[in-house]
């Protein structure tokens, strides 16, 4: 935070109280956020993404900042986990594809050399 204060170029720097209530805060609400998540705030919070300070540091600003910075989060984690399900969907669909290809296919002879498995239940899942 003393980074980020120093970045702003503020006038006023947060007390070493201020510093410590801000914080705990921050573990409080948003302690399972990994350090590179919290370098990603911080760095978008530098870039002007989150607000800015008004001639001091504000701790409520930096956790306002923070609430903001979890719904991007989420944004992207949705993303991230539709791109994986949409992957995977392509990944089966071109397997079902390559299934069908003649090539794939059992000739005769062979249904009759496997057919008595699924004449005893047992079938591929």
């Amino acid at each position: 935070m003393r980074d980020l204060s120093e970045f702003a170029g503020c006038k006023e720097k947060m007390s070493e109280a201020q510093l410590e209530e801000t914080a705990k805060t921050i573990i409080l609400h948003f302690g399972f956020l990994k350090i590179t998540e919290m370098m990603v705030f911080f760095q978008r919070f530098k870039a002007g993404d989150y607000g800015r300070f008004y001639g001091a540091v504000d701790g409520l600003v930096i956790t306002e900042a923070l609430q903001a910075f979890m719904k991007f989060r989420a944004d992207q984690l949705r993303r991230i986990e539709n791109d994986r399900k949409n992957a995977a969907d392509r990944e089966r669909e071109v397997e079902r594809k390559r299934m069908m290809d003649v090539g794939e296919l059992l000739t005769r002879e062979e249904w009759h050399e496997v057919s008595w498995l699924y004449n005893m239940g047992y079938e591929r899942k």
